[in-house]
């Protein structure tokens, strides 16, 4: 199963110079491996801006996607999420 969505993010208004020309793309693909599920996160049509070099801030794509992937993963596993 494949569900896929476009849209623009908040700091769009606020990018400068790195103005995004069309929406990202975020895409969820659930697919079965044998008794397992994986899930695959693709998010597309990024830009620099989207990006925050410091791992220890809740800024940036690259920050962000991690922390909801975890917590997703806590809860199927335990029933608790992971409360950062």
């Amino acid at each position: 199963m494949i569900l896929t969505y476009t849209s623009f993010l908040c700091s769009d208004h606020n990018v400068g110079g790195n103005k995004r020309q069309s929406p990202t793309t975020i895409t969820y693909e659930l697919k079965a491996m044998g008794p397992m599920v994986r899930l695959r996160l693709i998010h597309e049509n990024l830009i620099p801006a989207d990006i925050e070099n410091d791992p220890n801030v809740w800024k940036g794509v690259n920050n962000g996607w991690p922390a909801v992937m975890n917590s997703l993963k806590s809860l199927i596993e335990t029933g608790q999420e992971l409360v950062y």
